[in-house]
């Protein structure tokens, strides 16, 4: 039976006049003794009363929920999109006088039948470092009061019968801008006039919901609980107390009060279980924050919300089994909350801003002199300076401040709205059309301010006619969403307003695709990495503000990726002042060599961060290590998409992958891909360079070396510049030191980089991937068969076909590879397949199959060692260096006759024995 309660809900939205109809459910009723069955067991249970609902929704996967105001929550909410995806397992329920069991298989949820005993007479729920969103002030402190602590502003409350929460202030600003400002009134029933000096706390009549901020506590009084229980409360929320227990009765979760936020076990620290609260709990409609489309009638309840439904809020928590499954536990995690989507091929080439008041001509000429410098470069965007703007102004005596018209947040001024300067560039469209009939992309810093509520029809409106004005009139392709600013949206329901702006901005760049004749485009939004929200994911791309050190970033993009699970978190690459060209370079090492390369410089006309504006040394070592980005971006474009399918980083942290070992935990070396090993130098990562260096741009700088120690995985490692191998045991650790020109990076031995021949700085969407080349470096001999798979993705826009690549080595001198695909294709391509030997291996035969089908395959190379090396993956013909071995090379042409096939193979067959003398000295 469906009350009416639950059956209005689930008729709030049509399409067409066609009911949106939620999962259907079966349950069964328990309370506190055990019922009879209402219907057949499937797999969920509603007990104690009616009041807790229990949904196995697969072997490793529950969910715990209180009824809410409207009952069950069966929608898809925020953070639960996908909750339908689990088709459930069965469930049992047996009762004892102070408990319900609801069993599977696989697991036992407890649940006591007794309610905690309330607090004692006089005390608070408080938690430090959140505060209450949606809410208003009681009548009887409309302008807050002051106490001498957090526990006397709980009293004041508990005295006060219209408060039922209070949050203290312990910054110490109190009523001098910071607090009226971040916490203003908004009931019309308190009439505020203003916080009196020295504010610090304020009873509160309504709450809504909760989100973190510094110098805050909040609670509530003994006597009203009920609404701190999404802050930290002694209860789960739901009134009792819920265990998880394995079949042989390990615990593997007390639920007493799990977080909203989110901190992802990493691979080394894995709990046996673990639980996520969806809270705040909201419906959001598929259409996001955009208009309600013509063709939808929603419920008055929700016109006020342009669809989204904030009235079911309830205690909500899902508990995932464990058992040392990492892959799988990220895996199910995401497909509840979603994926990370996939990000457009452009997004991994190279980004650039400046917070620069550019012209039209001046803007050409920049990004003309990438193109000329050979470097390669797909997006050129403009930070806030592509319309009129409360800006900073020189002051007297150096330094800069904000203009008198900016000082005031609630002023109307000309950057609150979507109107482009034409005085900087006369023609931004023609600007724009010329960036991408060369090959470019565009984007606009937006700071976001509001013109009313979040989900309000007027806030929603004028969003989406502002951005979609400018994408369609200007032609950029995406925003930078900057809440790094003096005013902002703010966030909704008690989001914090950065993963409310992600979802904003990416519910209007989904939808534009849509309507316009962009549905072939893939949407992103640039956005700060602040936010723990555990759906935060699924707007990328992260930036982690401003003013960080290159020691941060690296950390930053490496942890992101485990306990955020975001796979593209990036810094201001080069720092948001000027710096010496060694740090420049490691620098961009660190961001060519990591998730997004976005170099971008600021305060406002600071020297920038063009490659050519230090010294050719710097230029040229910057050149090297973003045409090796580009030469393999066909695995880094793989590497995306399986952080889609399954959450793998880009970026991975080395306990991903070796978890067993404590020093695969640091955060300061990582693999990119799954077949490079990166410990980046400089930035305070490595000991100091060996040459102090002051900034003098009339004259070539020295530049000096970095050293640093770096931990070895498990397996064989071949440095990328001078072919020696080093072998790690778990306790490997060894100390490297580089020119500033050199990178530290490994090769794995048992892997495959699928790269592209370098051409002269071109962008992603004109690169060609006729031609590939397969650097092979085959696994240490071991006398076991062991294999490695790796993709080449479809090209986006395009109709190439994707290929499975497969390294069989049967670990004693026999190594084939598999090009493949799942049905016959006529192949047109051209592959090019590098085989890198060790210095006492030498080649014996070559083959291919089908045998036929591979022309000009007759013969190959064998590449002997040189004295030097120019850079890592030279490509077709490049030698190796002086420590290596050989490289054997040979060249797949396209099939003969237009022959179809479903596989081409080339088998290597080596000995150990031949090369150990033979270098090339000259070239010969």
């Amino acid at each position: 039976a469906i009350s009416k309660t639950e059956h209005s809900l689930m008729a709030d939205i049509t399409r067409g006049g066609q009911r949106q109809q939620p999962a259907a459910f079966v349950f069964v009723i328990v309370g506190s003794v055990l019922l009879s069955r209402a219907v057949a067991v499937t797999n969920e249970a509603i007990i104690l009363g009616g009041t807790i609902r229990v949904q196995a929704l697969s072997p490793t996967l529950v969910r715990v929920e209180k009824k809410g105001p409207l009952g069950f929550e069966d929608r898809p909410t925020f953070l639960v999109p996908n909750r339908t995806i689990f088709s459930g397992i069965p469930v049992t329920v047996t009762s004892a006088s102070d408990h319900v069991n609801v069993s599977t298989m696989y697991y036992t949820v407890w649940l006591s039948t007794v309610p905690p005993p309330p607090p004692p007479s006089g005390t608070c729920t408080m938690k430090a470092g959140v505060k209450f969103t949606g809410f208003s002030r009681s009548p009887n402190f409309c302008n807050g009061t002051i106490t001498a602590s957090a526990a006397e502003c709980c009293v004041a409350c508990g005295n006060d019968p219209a408060c039922v929460g209070f949050m203290f202030d312990r910054s110490g600003v109190l009523g001098d801008g910071g607090v009226e400002d971040r916490w203003p009134q908004t009931a019309a029933t308190c009439n505020a006039t203003g916080n009196p000096p020295h504010t610090n706390c304020y009873p509160l009549g309504v709450i809504g919901g909760s989100e973190t901020a510094n110098n805050v506590v909040s609670g509530c009084p003994a006597s009203r609980n009920g609404v701190c229980a999404g802050i930290g409360g002694n209860s789960t929320g739901v009134g009792y107390k819920v265990v998880l227990y394995s079949p042989t009765g390990e615990l593997l979760v007390v639920l007493t009060n799990a977080s909203a936020d989110l901190d992802f076990p990493a691979p080394s620290e894995l709990p046996p279980g673990w639980a996520i609260q969806d809270s705040p709990r909201f419906y959001a409609p598929p259409w996001g924050a955009t208009p309600v489309p013509d063709d939808v009638h929603i419920s008055p309840a929700l016109k006020n919300t342009s669809g989204y439904d904030v009235r079911n809020h309830a205690p909500d928590y899902y508990l995932f089994v464990v058992g040392g499954l990492y892959d799988h536990f990220r895996q199910e995690f995401l497909q509840l909350t979603g994926p990370t989507p996939l990000l457009p091929d452009y997004a991994f080439g190279t980004w650039f801003t400046w917070w620069h008041n550019y012209t039209q001509a001046e803007a050409v000429a920049e990004i003309s002199r990438w193109i000329t410098s050979d470097i390669p470069l797909d997006i050129w965007g403009l930070d806030m300076n592509w319309r009129d703007n409360c800006s900073l102004t020189p002051k007297p005596g150096g330094g800069y401040e904000w203009k008198d018209d900016c000082m005031n947040a609630s002023q109307v001024t000309k950057d609150h709205f979507y109107n482009y300067t034409t005085s900087l560039f006369p023609n931004m469209t023609q600007f724009v059309d010329w960036e991408h009939r060369h090959g470019f992309r565009s984007f606009f810093n937006d700071h976001p301010f509001p013109v009313g509520p979040q989900t309000s029809p007027e806030e929603v409106q004028f969003r989406w006619q502002g951005m979609t004005s400018v994408m369609k009139n200007i032609g950029i392709d995406w925003w930078w969403l900057d809440t790094n600013w003096r005013f902002s949206i703010p966030g909704f329901n008690g989001l914090d307003n950065v993963v409310w702006g992600g979802h904003v901005y990416s519910s209007v760049q989904s939808r534009w695709n849509t309507v316009s004749d962009r549905q072939d485009e893939r949407g992103m939004v640039l956005h700060m990495a602040s936010s723990a929200h555990p759906a935060h994911h699924r707007f990328p791309v992260w930036w982690t503000g401003d003013d960080k050190s290159m020691a941060y970033s690296v950390q930053s993009m490496v942890n992101m990726g485990i306990y955020q699970l975001k796979p593209y978190v990036m810094s201001d690459c080069g720092g948001d002042g000027r710096t010496d060209p060694d740090s420049y370079i490691r620098w961009v090492q660190h961001c060519a060599l990591g998730t997004i390369l976005r170099i971008h410089g600021g305060p406002p006309d600071y020297p920038a961060h063009q490659p050519w504006s230090y010294d050719l040394y710097t230029e040229d070592a910057v050149r090297t290590v973003i045409n090796m980005r580009y030469t393999m971006m066909p695995s880094l474009i793989a590497a995306g998409h399986l952080t889609t399918e399954n959450g793998t980083p880009i970026v991975r942290r080395l306990d991903l992958e070796f978890p067993q070992f404590p020093e695969a935990a640091a955060d300061d070396q990582y693999l990119l891909t799954a077949d490079l090993l990166v410990a980046p130098l400089g930035g305070g990562l490595g000991a100091p360079r060996d040459v102090n260096y002051s900034l003098n741009l009339t004259s070539t700088p020295p530049h000096g070396n970095d050293t640093r120690q770096v931990w070895i995985p498990p397996g064989q490692w071949v440095d990328a510049w001078t072919g020696e191998v080093v072998e790690g045991n778990g306790s490997q650790l060894i100390v490297v030191t580089r020119p500033s020109n050199r990178a530290a990076l490994w090769h794995r031995r048992g892997g495959i980089l699928v790269c592209v021949p370098h051409t002269n700085a071109t962008p992603l969407q004109r690169q060609s991937w006729e031609h590939l080349i397969l650097e092979v470096f085959p696994f240490p001999r071991s006398g076991q068969r062991q294999q490695a798979y790796r993709k080449v993705v479809q090209r986006q826009g395009s109709a190439s076909v994707p290929h499975d690549l497969t390294l069989d080595d049967d670990g004693c001198g026999n190594v084939s590879v598999t090009i493949s695909t799942s049905s016959l294709w006529c192949d047109t391509r051209t592959w090019t397949v590098r085989f890198h030997l060790l210095k006492s291996e030498a080649v014996r035969s070559v083959q291919t199959d089908p045998i036929g089908l591979a022309r000009g395959t007759d013969t190959y190379k064998v590449l002997l060692p040189f004295n030097e090396v120019e850079k890592p993956l030279g490509g077709q013909g490049a030698r190796p260096p002086k420590a290596s071995g050989p490289i054997v090379e040979l060249t797949l042409l396209p099939a003969e006759n237009q022959a179809c096939v479903q596989r081409r193979v080339v088998h290597l067959s080596y000995t150990l024995q031949g090369y150990s003398a033979m270098v090339d000295t000259n070239g010969d």
